[in-house]
């Protein structure tokens, strides 16, 4: 079954998360205006958060006419009311998360994603009025926290590899 990005980005606003487009890797090289300098390519925003946040299903439609090689992402923090614990085994997040388990116990359970990169992005309800801010290996080494103002690549996307939810 070949499911269109339309499709994933409307599947995700009816589960309540919020999609933003993203821009997109051909040939190695962002779509955006830095191009082969880009040091997120593929992983940052075409259009602001408030826009994602607003957009119609209309909107969309036009997105995907004008940037049909787009990525799709999924907006954190509390004013979505999600975040994600990301996990890169490149900085030894595999070995990170599996010390944090360890000690703390298991995750709860939770929907969880391959990434492009070879991690995994373990996605969270924000109890409310809890705030929870972004963070590089502040954790952890190797442990990301996408929170407030924040974002993750999710399928269909494709950067170094293809995303999909496990």
């Amino acid at each position: 079954m070949n499911i269109t990005k339309l499709e994933y980005i409307l599947h995700y606003r009816a589960q309540g998360l919020i999609p933003i487009p993203l821009h997109d890797i051909h040939s190695g090289v962002c779509s955006c205006k830095d191009g082969a300098k880009c040091d997120s390519g593929g992983k940052h925003p075409r259009v602001n958060r408030q826009t994602a946040i607003d957009a119609t299903e209309k909107e969309w439609k036009g997105w995907l006419k004008w940037w049909p090689h787009m990525n799709v992402g999924i907006l954190t923090g509390s004013d979505t009311g999600v975040f994600v614990v990301d996990e890169d085994p490149r900085h030894g997040g595999d070995q990170s998360l599996a010390e944090l388990i360890k000690k703390n116990g298991p995750l709860p359970k939770t929907v969880s994603a391959s990434t492009g990169g070879g991690g995994k992005h373990y996605l969270f309800l924000i109890p409310g009025g809890m705030s929870i801010s972004n963070s590089a290996s502040e954790l952890a080494p190797g442990i990301d926290i996408r929170g407030d103002g924040g974002l993750v690549v999710v399928q269909p996307s494709v950067t170094q590899g293809a995303y999909k939810w496990n």
